[in-house]
Order: C-alpha cells, then sequence, then structure tokens
C-alpha cells in the first residue's frame, strides 16, 4: 500500500502547493475558514478535469469518497492522537496529518 502524507503545515492560514498523486499532477489549495473555525482543501488536476473546492478536512471520512474519481483513491485525516476529531487551527500538519492511500489497495473502512 502505497501512502503518501500532504506537507501541510498551520504556519499560513492560506497556501497552496503542487505535488503528485497516482502520477497526476494536482494543486492543493489550504485554508482556514475563520467563521467555521475549520480547515479547507481544494484539489485540482486540470489533466482529469477535476476540480474539487472547499473539502473540509474532517476527521473519519474518506475526503475523495463522495466524488467517485476512478482516477484516485482515498484521503483521510488522521488525528496522531487517536481522538478522531477535526484538525483544529494550531495542529494541521502536527498532530493532524492527511493522508493519501493509493488506489492499487484501498482501506476497507468505508
Amino acid at each position: 500500500m502505497t501512502v503518501i502524507y500532504l506537507p501541510l503545515t498551520s504556519d499560513s492560514s492560506s497556501y497552496s502547493f503542487d505535488m503528485s498523486l497516482e502520477n497526476i499532477p494536482v494543486t492543493i489549495n489550504v485554508r482556514w475558514n475563520l467563521i467555521d473555525q475549520s480547515w479547507y482543501m481544494d484539489l485540482i488536476a486540470s489533466n482529469i478535469n477535476l476540480e474539487l473546492r472547499g473539502l473540509k478536512l474532517a476527521g473519519g471520512v474518506d475526503l475523495l469518497y463522495p466524488y467517485a474519481i476512478t482516477e484516485l483513491g482515498q484521503m483521510f485525516v488522521i488525528d496522531l492522537e487517536d481522538k478522531k476529531e477535526d484538525p483544529i487551527r494550531d495542529l494541521l500538519g502536527d498532530r493532524f496529518q492527511v493522508a493519501y492511500f493509493s488506489k492499487d489497495d484501498p482501506l476497507d473502512i468505508i
């Protein structure tokens, strides 16, 4: 099973970076929403016409599952303290990691 941890940080309340998932180049935008005190992410892959905006980083769910994207695997927020909470402002990238699991060997969580 291939697991990729997204290089997230809480150093800034809004940032972007590029990476590859399943050999697909993606742009990821991350931002903190002050109103509902939550982290959100956009996932954009122009070569497969994918543009997911406003994915709330919530614990305990596959962030990509509702979209049935056959080219990609699964993505979860991992709480390293195993409390299954949503990421809080100052601990994204530390206590809270976002992990991508390859489509070749999906987790049987859902």
